[in-house]
């Protein structure tokens, strides 16, 4: 092997790792944003359902409980969709350092055959 195709794989190495960890960062975003928006789901299922059961005072104060929680539902939904872009934006970045890499080593190999054959 020469350094020049020994450094290449390293560097290809470091890039795979680098957006492999990337990804994996923002899917824990994505798996720790839906959690807190079904939680919210829940509260809101819950804030809806004792609404239909308090006083007239108390019924001021659960709808805007209500708002605020589906207000964060929103939040945490715009959170997912952009994570999720995100995620496919590094995945594309990855997927370009590999073909980088398997056109490299396809040309380093063939080259290598060739002129070993010779």
């Amino acid at each position: 092997m020469t350094i020049e195709f020994t450094n290449k794989k390293i560097k290809h190495e470091e890039e795979v790792t680098i957006w492999t960890k990337k990804i994996n960062e923002q899917k824990t975003l994505i798996t720790t944003y839906t959690s807190e928006k079904k939680d919210l789901s829940s509260r809101l299922e819950i804030l809806e359902k004792r609404i239909e059961k308090v006083e007239k005072e108390e019924k001021k104060v659960v709808e805007r409980e209500i708002e605020t929680v589906k207000s964060e539902i929103e939040k945490y939904e715009k959170y997912i969709s952009d994570v999720t872009t995100l995620v496919t934006t590094y995945k594309t970045s990855l997927t370009k350092i590999n073909t980088e890499w398997k056109t490299y080593y396809t040309k380093y190999t063939t080259t290598k055959a060739t002129s070993y054959n010779s």
